[in-house]
């Protein structure tokens, strides 16, 4: 089992770290009459051992509510391991599971823990959803992806973001970064003690937060620099600005953002060839044509 530690935060939230195939968060809340569980990664074994954990620190006879943050494998995969439990996600997560969902089963396959398939959420919300008696909000905040969803312990003051806050940047797969931007200074503006993002340890203050929405706002008025970037980032700025160009009409493009979309391809061919670094041009280039 691949359970790397179990974090409490609050009087009454657990942060529970898994280290393989790569770092990831699943946030539980034990509420007064529910289990919230946010995520359930990739699939049922790290979900049992979730369970069998709150078993034996007492929790066992409470109802779980799953809450899927976004659509993305690694946030449901072990769904299916609550059945007949609520599964709580923005309007727009069924959908994409639907259409995404199948290839990651073949594209992920090594990354799957015990049992997995396709189970998803069964009640959904446009803006938000409250369990008011619980002090539980679950709301909408696109942004990494354009269902993603946050929520808010009100008692606690804990902010699950998921993947929309993570270093070294964020890593795009939709293009409106006006909603992006909106959602990063509505999280400035709540009050908490505590943020718990998809893939990073949990922070206490708001300087990865306020990194991440820098580097959008650049990406916005295109004048980032990418020789600012560190090495290692480069590839993840490449994919999110390909993403931005592949989502976008080609009469939005502005003049700065083919410039920059060029000086990205120029870059790459100065780099050694592997198979990422032709995908990415091939990406950028077709975008141009376009």
């Amino acid at each position: 089992m691949n359970l790397m530690r179990v974090n409490q935060i609050g009087e009454r939230g657990l942060v529970f770290g898994f280290e393989d195939p790569f770092f990831t968060n699943v946030y539980v809340i034990i509420g007064d009459r529910r289990v919230f569980v946010c995520d359930t990664f990739c699939g049922s074994e790290s979900m049992k051992a979730i369970v069998d954990y709150l078993q034996e620190q007492g929790h066992g006879n409470l109802p779980f509510v799953v809450f899927n943050s976004h659509s993305h494998y690694d946030h449901i995969w072990g769904n299916s391991y609550f059945e007949g439990a609520p599964i709580i996600s923005h309007h727009e997560c069924p959908g994409l599971i639907d259409s995404e969902g199948p290839q990651a089963l073949i594209d992920y396959a090594a990354h799957t823990k015990g049992d997995v398939s396709l189970v998803k959420p069964n009640t959904t919300f446009e803006k938000r959803l409250v369990y008011i008696e619980e002090e539980v909000e679950f709301f909408h905040s696109p942004g990494h992806t354009i269902d993603s969803a946050s929520c808010y312990d009100r008692r606690d003051k804990v902010l699950f973001v998921s993947d929309n806050v993570e270093s070294t940047m964020p890593y795009l797969y939709q293009s409106n970064l006006q909603l992006y931007l909106d959602t990063m200074e509505g999280y400035l503006e709540r009050e908490w003690k505590f943020l718990v993002a998809g893939h990073d340890p949990v922070l206490k203050d708001d300087d990865l937060l306020r990194s991440n929405l820098a580097y959008l706002l650049k990406v916005r008025d295109w004048s980032l620099d990418i020789e600012d970037l560190p090495r290692k980032a480069r590839a993840y700025h490449f994919h999110n600005i390909a993403t931005i160009g592949e989502k976008m009409e080609a009469k939005d493009r502005s003049k700065e953002m083919l410039a920059h979309l060029q000086n990205a391809i120029d870059y790459l061919a100065g780099q050694d060839e592997t198979d990422q670094t032709r995908e990415l041009q091939k990406r950028l280039e077709s975008v141009i044509r376009s």
